[in-house]
Parts: C-alpha cells; structure tokens; sequence
C-alpha cells in the first residue's frame, strides 16, 4: 500500500473514532438534557400538586367555616324557640300562681267580711 493510502485509511479511521466520540458527547448531552427536563417537569408537577392541595385546603376551610356559621345560625334558632317555651311555661306557671293567690286572697277576704259582716249584724241585733 502506498502513503497516501496508509494516510487516508488512518485518517478515515480517526474521523470515525471521532464521531463515534461526538456522537457519544451528544448522547450523553442529550440524556443529561431530558433529565433536567425531567427534573423540571417533576418539579413543575409537584408545584402544580402543592397548589392545587393549597387551593383545596382553602376552599375546604371556607366550607368548614360556612357550615360552622351556618350551624351556630341554627342553634340560635333552636335556642330562641326554646326560651320563648320556657318563657311561655313560665308565664302559665306564673299566672297559675298569681290566680291561686288571687283566689287565695278573696276567699280570705271573703271570711273577713264575713266576720266583720256577722259581727255587725249581731251588733245590730243586739241594738
């Protein structure tokens, strides 16, 4: 073989040892590329997760909070109804009393008149 050919074989065999090598540059490169993209994109994704569970939280706390209002809304309605019973108890309580003493009063009224009434009319007899 001349040189030349020697020359050329070498050559051809240092630009193919050399792709070979780029190529294996660009291989790694490109690996090394999709997983920073990866890493990104799991990262973007937990980002997005961490929002929507912090969203969630929000408007699960806004429920908590409008159903705990409107419970107390309603307890205070029950609550109402219960005193005006009690109020309306009382009161018939109350007025059962007042008549009791009432009666109670006349009947000793009622005796008080009469001993007054039957001494008077004994004075009158008498007279």
């Amino acid at each position: 073989k001349s040189a030349v050919e020697d020359c050329t074989i070498k050559l051809n065999l240092r630009h193919k040892v050399s792709l070979e090598n780029g190529i294996s540059e660009l291989k790694a490169a490109h690996a090394a590329e999709l997983d920073a993209l990866n890493t990104a994109s799991a990262n973007k994704q937990h980002e997005s997760i961490q929002d929507a569970v912090a969203a969630c939280a929000v408007s699960l706390r806004a429920q908590y909070e409008q159903r705990m209002a409107d419970t107390i809304v309603h307890l205070k309605e029950i609550h109402a109804v219960e005193i005006d019973e009690l109020n309306a108890q009382l009161s018939t309580a109350s007025a059962r009393k007042i008549e009791k003493a009432l009666s109670d009063s006349e009947i000793r009224l009622a005796k008080l008149y009469e001993e007054r009434l039957g001494t008077s009319l004994v004075e009158i007899k008498k007279a």
